[in-house]
């Protein structure tokens, strides 16, 4: 746990419904807006990761520029959508 919230490593296990979780992550996630949003993203991600036609994955989501802009974020900028 980072200050008040969870790391990603924790909110993706949790996304991944992986066993071994901390106590407490859980009733968190479901009360803390911030970590849904990052759960909610992570689980997007791991979606795309495991897509195996990224190009058919892309025009499902072309007009969801948000969700885009958010995976550009969590990888860091190190990704072009251009």
């Amino acid at each position: 746990m980072t200050g008040h919230h969870y790391d990603d490593a924790e909110l993706l296990a949790f996304a991944n419904q992986q066993a071994g979780l901390p106590e407490g992550l859980e009733s968190h996630v479901r009360h803390c807006e911030q970590c849904m949003k990052r759960v909610r993203s992570l689980r997007t991600f791991t979606t795309i990761l495991e897509d195996t036609d990224v190009h058919a994955f892309s025009r499902r989501f072309r007009n969801g520029r948000r969700e885009i802009d958010e995976l550009v974020s969590l990888a860091g900028g190190r990704v072009s959508t251009d």
